[in-house]
């Protein structure tokens, strides 16, 4: 497995661009996975006890009715994300995606929730300190744009067709979001899903589900935990890369036989 390193962006300097959004990079996507989850039991283990060019709207300004711009196409859809309403969030995709989306935002937010869960019970029978340690917010970050904490930045426009450059918890490099201006009316276009993997995302929320229970069952400490966090989540995040390894790579003949996928 390919680590990437994940690191602040605390400059106005001009930082790296990844192009494309959504769960296609194995090295990228799993890595950071790895880093939120698997490094959070390292630390546990260490630590026992020709394009118009436009810039960002602010946030802090209403949604309109019907985005007019595709950067507010992306804002509107992160507000929407962030809300809970996912199936109108899903809307402002386009429509041969959208289910494939939803599922996907369904099954991160159980990972969530089940993180979540770990992180109280680990706190109330071993301990606040621990707890923290164990703390990984990061989780509801590893989906692009339908990321929690994203930051609009820029946007580029070329007819029918646009690119709004995001920036998802403040890593670099940022990330470029496609749009497709249908019937009038901008659309995220994501890449094609990756077969397999909502339901590996869902079986790593019960794996950590699984894990709350036990710590609220039986004595554990922080080293044990850490460990049975590792065993449990290893093979999940290695069928994950090898899941978006498979798709990368059909995805890949289906375009050198011109027959990508919708």
């Amino acid at each position: 497995m390919t680590n990437r390193i994940v690191i602040p962006f605390a400059s106005n300097r001009a930082a790296p661009v990844r192009k494309r959004f959504f769960l296609r990079s194995a090295p990228a996507m799993v890595s950071i996975l790895s880093v939120i989850l698997i490094g959070a039991c390292e630390r546990a283990t260490e630590q026992s006890p020709q394009a118009e060019v436009t810039p960002a709207v602010s946030v802090d300004k209403a949604l309109p009715s019907a985005p007019a711009s595709p950067i507010e196409t992306v804002r509107a859809c992160h507000v929407l994300r962030n809300e809970g309403q996912l199936r109108q969030a899903a809307e402002m995709v386009v429509p041969e995606r959208r289910d494939a989306v939803l599922d996907l935002l369904l099954s991160v937010d159980r990972l969530t929730i089940a993180n979540r869960e770990l992180e109280r019970a680990v706190r109330e029978r071993i301990g606040a300190a621990t707890a923290t340690v164990f703390s990984r917010p990061g989780v509801a970050n590893i989906i692009g744009v339908f990321s929690r904490d994203v930051e609009m930045v820029s946007q580029r426009v070329e007819s029918d067709r646009a690119e709004v450059t995001i920036q998802v918890a403040s890593r670099v490099p940022l990330e470029r979001v496609s749009l497709v201006r249908r019937g009038g009316i901008w659309l995220i276009e994501t890449d094609p899903p990756v077969p397999g993997l909502s339901k590996e995302i869902r079986n790593l929320a019960a794996a950590l589900a699984d894990v709350a229970r036990s710590v609220r069952n039986r004595p554990w400490t922080a080293d044990e935990l850490a460990s049975e966090i590792r065993s449990r989540e290893r093979g999940i995040l290695r069928r994950i890369s090898e899941l978006i390894a498979e798709s990368n790579s059909a995805q890949a003949v289906a375009r050198s036989d011109g027959s990508a996928a919708p």
